[in-house]
């Protein structure tokens, strides 16, 4: 309760405290996309295959976090879910082809691809989260 009083006071304007959250969550995301992206790349799994796991635990976990605190989304249903993991599956596929072609065709190393793939995917998913999926 605390940090939310705190980011309120903070970030009067709404899309200001939208951004914000949404970070927080984006950062937790990022954390649990990337962890589990190392854990199952030390198990010896190819990049593709962890870069689309830990994506869509991540998935999973943002529209949680997202629906329930950033947003406060009240029409919350799994057809809803659907088209939030649906869209979501679309990005992480044009994300998973630039990161692809950064590493295979560019010669950038796995983390650093993986790193702007996080990046581009996060900012764009921010705007599409707001003024679509979740928009009242």
């Amino acid at each position: 309760m605390f940090l939310v009083n705190l980011l309120k006071k903070l970030f009067k304007n709404s899309f200001k405290l939208k951004f914000v959250k949404y970070s927080l969550i984006g950062v937790m995301n990022t954390m649990i996309c990337g962890c589990s992206m190392f854990v199952l790349s030390i198990i010896g799994f190819n990049y593709i295959f962890y870069y689309i796991l830990g994506y869509t635990i991540a998935i999973i976990n943002s529209y949680l976090m997202n629906s329930f605190w950033t947003f406060d989304f009240k029409k919350k249903s799994f057809m809803h879910f659907i088209i939030f993991f649906s869209i979501n599956i679309v990005f992480v596929i044009i994300s998973e082809f630039l990161v692809y072609v950064l590493i295979e065709h560019v010669n950038y190393s796995e983390f650093i691809s993986v790193l702007i793939g996080i990046t581009s995917f996060t900012i764009t998913m921010f705007f599409v989260n707001d003024k679509f999926i979740f928009s009242r």
